[in-house]
């Protein structure tokens, strides 16, 4: 990654861009206070690089959570079939050309990753700090300046807010009725500190999600132990190893899958090649 602004001129060709570091260009004309060529590098990583483990993690407990319910990847792939127009599997070819406006359109896929997140938070824990005397509900105070941590991962099981809270439906955010689960269970924050990468992890979400479900079945390997880790994203201690099965050409049954490592290595690699990773 090469960030230069070069001479005045160029930085005010970019602050006319529509993008992060024009943001941040535009906000230094107004506030008159220029920022150096090193902080606006670091504001660019810092959001490219935010955006990584928590991305990471979220696809990896909805590769999780889909592999469980082999009827939720059918409803994303006749979603995905009804948004590009599709009737027939022989044209699943046209999903690779998914477009923006495509992506947009994918409601119930956004409801299976907001779901995924909300029984495994890619960042389980928030501290804040209190900028006011509170008193709690049963009594108890919470002074100005205290630190307080929020436990995404408890709130998403609390059974007064989410009924079967254990269950992965996703429905659970399609015709949402006020409030919004959202506000109670803020999986990227809330405004006034509302993620900035917020669209970009969803919509990066949904076109991997979706690169995997027009090409594979997804199959977890069997007799594997889970080992939740809370740092500062939510990851597995032990790891996960998963049967990406190709949906074309299938020649070894699923029941056999389990059987051999050496087919898991295989069509690992295939998905990895194939999603340019």
């Amino acid at each position: 990654m090469c960030i230069g602004l070069g001479q005045p001129q160029h930085r005010t060709e970019l602050a006319k861009q529509y993008d992060l570091i024009s943001l941040f260009l535009n906000e230094e004309v107004s506030s008159k206070e220029k920022l150096s060529e090193k902080e606006l590098r670091d504001i660019a990583i810092n959001f490219i690089i935010a955006g990584r483990d928590t991305t990471a993690s979220l696809l990896t407990w909805t590769c999780y959570e889909l592999s469980l319910y082999p009827e939720i990847q059918d409803n994303i792939l006749n979603e995905l079939k009804s948004v590009v127009g599709i009737t027939n599997d022989k044209d699943l070819a046209k999903l690779e050309g998914l477009t923006f406006e495509h992506i947009s359109k994918l409601t119930y896929l956004e409801a299976v990753l907001l779901e995924a997140l909300r029984l495994h938070p890619s960042v389980p824990t928030m501290l804040r700090f209190a900028q006011e005397d509170i008193k709690m509900p049963g009594g108890e105070i919470i002074r100005k300046g205290d630190g307080i941590v929020i436990f995404s991962f408890a709130l998403a099981r609390l059974e007064k807010l989410w009924p079967n809270p254990l269950e992965f439906n996703p429905k659970r955010f399609l015709d949402c009725k006020e409030p919004h689960p959202a506000y109670y269970y803020p999986f990227f924050n809330v405004q006034p500190r509302l993620c900035l990468g917020k669209h970009v992890a969803l919509m990066e979400a949904k076109i991997a999600i979706a690169k995997i479900i027009v090409k594979y079945h997804l199959k977890l390997k069997q007799g594997q132990k889970f080992t939740p880790v809370f740092s500062a994203t939510l990851q597995l201690k032990e790891g996960m190893e998963m049967f990406f099965v190709p949906r074309k050409g299938q020649t070894t049954p699923l029941n056999d899958l389990n059987k051999t490592t050496n087919s898991f290595v295989t069509i690992l690699k295939l998905f990895v090649i194939d999603l340019n990773y």
